[in-house]
């Protein structure tokens, strides 16, 4: 079969992102990065959109979350504040 579950797709842009670094950059033309409820964001998401903002050159990234709201409550102000910004 050829169905990819979520979690893999995550896996498999992150391996992507580690062997060509600037696929999005050369086949895309991003300009803007927008997240919302980036409180729920797991650490591979987070990870993925780190590698974005490191390989792509955004104009304007706009991340939405709310830190009481979180799923992930332990990880999202840290997240929030210090590993992304």
């Amino acid at each position: 079969s050829n169905l990819i579950e979520y979690s893999d797709q995550e896996l498999l842009i992150l391996e992507l992102l580690a062997q060509k670094p600037y696929f999005f950059d050369d086949n895309f033309k991003f300009k803007h990065i927008i997240v919302d409820e980036f409180q729920d964001s797991s650490e591979r998401q987070i990870e993925i959109l780190k590698k974005l903002i490191d390989t792509i050159h955004f104009k304007c990234i706009l991340v939405v979350g709310d830190d009481s709201q979180a799923i992930y409550s332990c990880l999202a102000q840290h997240l929030i504040k210090e590993q992304l910004f």
